[in-house]
Order: structure tokens, then sequence, then C-alpha cells
């Protein structure tokens, strides 16, 4: 079956597809869930490396406070550069080891992967579902989510690369414009045309 990667804008509803298409059977790779794990393990490199770079996120037992991380990488384009450096290659191997344990095996697998385009992993799949918000729904919950103000969500949203592009490389597009009844419709054909992908 078919090994699928799931992008799309901060907010724009890639955990919420995910979940539902869980429910529904399809195995899920979360490569915020493997960055966070790497973060809670002191004895993991990858949080070792990442302490070291910025000191004031190690908490007292020695892990990574992903709060005091974003709000520093995120106001700053190097040191957001220089953590990817970090946690990129770490994420990036454990994937590969994922797809390829997968390859053969009959069911639905979809990994979420945020830089997807940016670092020409879209080839390691057979297919790119996009999940796409207008940037005003997107500054908006993002506020709501985070307690930004609107000026800190929108640059947090330009330091992500145009999502026009994107959509045009993706093969499926899931619009999350709307409420939650219109978007479990949509999620339900989305899983149909998956399930009938060659």
């Amino acid at each position: 079956m078919p090994v699928y990667a799931v992008t799309g804008m901060i907010c724009s509803g890639k955990s919420t597809l995910l979940r539902e298409l869980k429910k529904k059977g399809a195995l899920i790779y979360d490569s915020d869930r493997v960055v966070h794990g790497f973060y809670r393990d002191p004895d993991n490199c990858v949080c070792r490396k990442v302490g070291n770079m910025f000191p004031e996120t190690v908490a007292e037992n020695k892990t990574i406070v992903r709060s005091l991380l974003a709000e520093i990488v995120l106001k700053d384009r190097a040191k957001l550069a220089a953590l990817e450096q970090i946690i990129h290659p770490a994420v990036l191997a454990d994937l590969k080891a994922w797809i390829d344990k997968r390859r053969g095996i009959k069911n639905i697998f979809l990994a979420e992967v945020p830089l997807l385009f940016e670092k020409d992993l879209d080839r390691w799949f057979d297919a790119v579902v996009f999940v796409s918000a207008p940037e005003e729904v997107l500054i908006e919950r993002l506020t709501k989510r985070s307690s930004l103000s609107r000026a800190e969500a929108k640059q947090r949203l330009e330091l992500m690369a145009e999502a026009g592009e994107k959509k045009k490389k993706s093969q499926f597009i899931l619009n999350n414009d709307s409420d939650r009844k219109k978007l479990k419709i949509r999620i339900d054909r989305l899983w149909e045309q998956l399930l009938s992908y060659k």
C-alpha cells in the first residue's frame, strides 16, 4: 500500500486529519512526537546538542523546555536554522527507517512532515496530502492556541515557505477553512481517495 506524506502550514489542521485517519485504521508517523521524544531524553544526542546550543532552555532534569526553545528560534531565522541542523538529520534517519519497514505491508501509512518540500523529501513518498487554510484563519487559530499577538502569529507564518507552490506539488489537498462537520465530510472523502490511489 502507498506511504503518504502529510504537510501544511502551522495550525492548518494536520494533527486533526491524522487523528481522524488513525481512527479509520491508518498507521501514523508523527515527526513532532519524535522530536519531543528527543527533547525528553537527556541521554539522547539531540537533547544534549540542543541543550549545548540553547542552555537557557535546559530544565533541571536536563530535558529541553520546548516552549522556551520555540520562543527563541521562532523570532530568529539564524537560530531556527541552527536548530534544524541538529534536529533534521536525526528525524530523517528515523523517518526513512519507518518508511522502509512499511513498504509492501497492506495498510494506509501517513507521515506528518512539516518541511517536506523544503528538504526535498516528497520523493520518499508515493503521494502528498497538503492541509490548507486561509492565512487569516491560520492567524486566528495561532493566536488562540499560543496566546500570540496577531503580529507575532504573522511572523511565525512568514518563517515558512509559501503554501501556493506546495499545493501545486501535492496530489491531494484538504481544505480546512470551515467547521468540523464539513471537515469530517472532506476527510471521509479523502480517505476513500487514499484507499483507491495507485
